[in-house]
């Protein structure tokens, strides 16, 4: 017995549609056309992204005590500007980034307290290599004399994604998988016994306290988004396409032939 549900003919046109393609048909063109459209979306926003960070790239340093007041008002608007302040760090307040790549090789980054304007100032160093086995924590030795540090101000708007509950470091130095400043500020400021602010600062890379200090504005560029949305409809015209020939004798007739039925 045949499986086709529905069979019809429309002049030189014949159609036979086996229920079970035509459903899957149906279900997954519809769902690799969203995705292409999602796909396109995500491109505007990282656009629009890089419109803002290179608008603020392009504004003066803030002060720190700007920074304080600013992301007590609208963390929003202090997000990516620049900042410079003169701070000085100390030997063991800082925590270790967990988990952090850098060109395939395992690692940390070094986010310092820094002492400034009476405050602790969240400083992100950059990357240093780890130990892969993980026996050994990496040797940081902070610069403790008082300079000036700049950089940019990093206030993600989303918290990260960890597995299991993380909750704040009782004592410094300390081991972390995500740094969540709004959660940890009374914890460290409890700790170093001085305020800390709700967002963190990603140093220059020419600084001289500085590690590998490559700070990405975007993880994927507009263009990359736009080249899978192109997959994706790609994908999904050449899934209708299949099913149409599939299913009728256009196929036959895009040849020159005229079959009095499907095979």
């Amino acid at each position: 017995m045949s499986s086709r549900e529905f069979n019809a003919k429309v002049g030189f046109l014949a159609f036979s549609l086996e229920w079970r393609l035509t459903l899957f048909t149906l279900l997954l063109t519809p769902a690799l056309i969203t995705l292409g459209f999602w796909q396109l979306e995500r491109a505007e926003q990282k656009r629009t992204l890089s419109e803002q960070y290179a608008f603020r790239a392009a504004l003066p340093p803030i002060t720190l005590g700007e920074a304080v007041q600013l992301s007590e008002e609208n963390l929003a608007e202090l997000r990516d500007r620049r900042i410079a302040f003169i701070g000085t760090a100390v030997a063991q307040d800082y925590l270790l980034l967990d988990n952090r790549l850098h060109n395939g090789q395992f690692g940390y980054e070094v986010i310092a307290l820094i002492e400034a304007g009476g405050y602790r100032i969240p400083v992100n160093l950059g990357w240093l290599p780890g130990d892969p086995a993980r026996r050994s924590l990496p040797a940081v030795t902070l610069p403790v004399v008082e300079q000036q540090w700049a950089g940019r101000v990093y206030a993600p708007k989303d918290s990260a994604y960890i597995l299991g509950e993380q909750p704040p470091p009782d004592s410094l130095p300390a081991v972390i998988q995500s740094y969540e400043a709004a959660e940890y500020a009374r914890a460290l400021s409890d700790i170093t016994a001085a305020p800390i602010p709700v967002f963190m600062v990603r140093v220059d890379s020419t600084h001289p306290a500085a590690w590998v200090a490559d700070w990405p504005v975007i993880n994927q560029t507009p263009e990359k988004h736009t080249a899978y949305a192109v997959q994706w409809f790609m994908m999904a015209a050449v899934l209708f396409c299949a099913f149409v020939l599939r299913s009728s004798n256009i196929g036959p007739l895009l040849l020159g032939r005229r079959p009095s039925k499907l095979p």
